[in-house]
């Protein structure tokens, strides 16, 4: 498996953005609706959180920071502005973070594992979801890539996915600045719900999960981050 630092590596940056292509032209469609099954996701996992939490502490410590409705007024919003977005529906791995990815020496490859929450999705979100990756678990979020990053990982990801090895093009296709800025804006807009979604993940996981780890802490600084950033980010 990768360390967070690896990932801003740029040879293992540019050979995750060529396997995030590879992964989004698998065509699974006979096997899975071909549907985005995202907000549908994040709509189960809202339904999923009690009412009140079964331990006080964990009660009153959301209570300082959000609420079911809000979460629920936050997701339509959301829901409804991604909508927007021209974003190509692929079988998206959902979450390639260092822990999902193996990295072979000997072949300078890698490979995505935990295919849990494999499904089809908007490519935005793979993408997004894999930048807010290299905050790590404590997301801190100065780690966030920048944009000069974040476009030479987009223009990877492009030419690997329109010259794949199943392109039957006599010439590689040229990626235009355009499409780099488009795929930078999709993106950035799509992290939002990467940090919206695992904030409600981590608020039913405080719930049910007994691993020792801050599910109340992680969930608060992922839908701080995702206010901090919305205006900006569906600005783009």
């Amino acid at each position: 498996m990768l360390h967070f630092a690896d990932l801003k590596s740029p040879e293992k940056s540019t050979l995750i953005a060529r396997h995030i292509a590879k992964w989004h032209k698998v065509k699974a469609d006979d096997v899975l609706p071909f549907e985005s099954t995202l907000f549908k996701t994040y709509y189960k996992w809202l339904a999923a959180i009690p009412k009140v939490f079964s331990k006080p502490e964990v009660e009153a410590s959301v209570r300082t920071f959000i609420t079911r409705d809000r979460l629920k007024a936050e997701l339509d919003d959301l829901s409804a502005q991604l909508q927007k977005v021209d974003s190509l529906l692929v079988f998206s791995h959902g979450d390639i973070n260092p822990n999902n990815i193996i990295y072979n020496t000997e072949q300078n490859k890698v490979d995505f594992i935990d295919y849990e929450y494999g499904s089809y999705k908007p490519r935005g979100f793979d993408l997004g979801n894999h930048f807010c990756e290299h905050t790590g678990f404590d997301c801190e979020w100065d780690l966030y890539p920048d944009e000069a990053f974040q476009r030479k990982f987009l223009r990877e990801y492009l030419e690997a996915f329109y010259n794949s090895d199943d392109s039957n093009a006599s010439t590689p296709t040229a990626v235009s600045e355009e499409e780099v800025t488009k795929l930078f804006a999709e993106a950035n807009k799509f992290s939002l719900a990467a940090n919206l979604g695992w904030a409600i993940w981590g608020l039913v996981q405080a719930e049910l999960s007994d691993l020792d780890f801050d599910h109340i802490g992680y969930a608060k600084l992922r839908i701080d981050e995702y206010f901090r950033r919305k205006d900006s980010y569906l600005a783009l």
